[in-house]
């Protein structure tokens, strides 16, 4: 193992659980992450409205990867956080837990508001308010990606 200007490059007689530890997600963009291979090599993974890919070998044949699977531990592991904003891509949509900045009153119904970016492409902040318990529409405004809203629990 070697460290150059805060990079960390591997070789073939860098342990397993050595590489293991570094194999850290780095979100390049709202859709992109990087995730290192097992020698070191950097690979993007991007998740996008009806594809997801990696750069890998194995994901350039449109195979599944580990690579996949970090990136889908790390957004679990962002959403474990009580102040994250939640994402879960399913149905070719972006479901989205926001957290609470305040809320909104109008003619007794309370609707809670909180900011997002888009999952898509990262355009944002965007303003959402949605009642609680409930899942409203919206779409971005420079992509149109469609995704679903809805306040996180113990908000306000």
């Amino acid at each position: 193992m070697t460290t150059f200007h805060g990079l960390t490059t591997f070789d073939h007689r860098t342990p397993a659980a050595q590489v293991m530890q570094h194999r850290e997600v780095v979100r390049l963009s709202a859709d992109t992450f990087r995730v290192l291979g097992r020698q070191g090599t950097p690979y993007r993974v991007s998740i996008r409205r009806d594809d997801v890919r990696c750069t890998c070998p194995a994901g350039r044949f449109r195979r599944h990867c580990w690579h996949l699977d970090r990136v889908a531990q790390h957004l679990e592991s962002l959403a474990r956080r009580s102040p994250a904003v939640r994402e879960v891509f399913a149905n070719g949509l972006a479901w989205v837990r926001f957290r609470v900045l305040g809320k909104i009153e109008d003619d007794g119904r309370i609707e809670l508001v909180g900011k997002v970016c888009c999952s898509y492409c990262g355009f944002g902040p965007l303003t959402v308010s949605a009642p609680v318990g409930e899942w409203i529409e919206g779409f971005c405004p420079n992509c149109r990606g469609e995704h679903r809203y809805q306040p996180s629990v113990g908000g306000l």
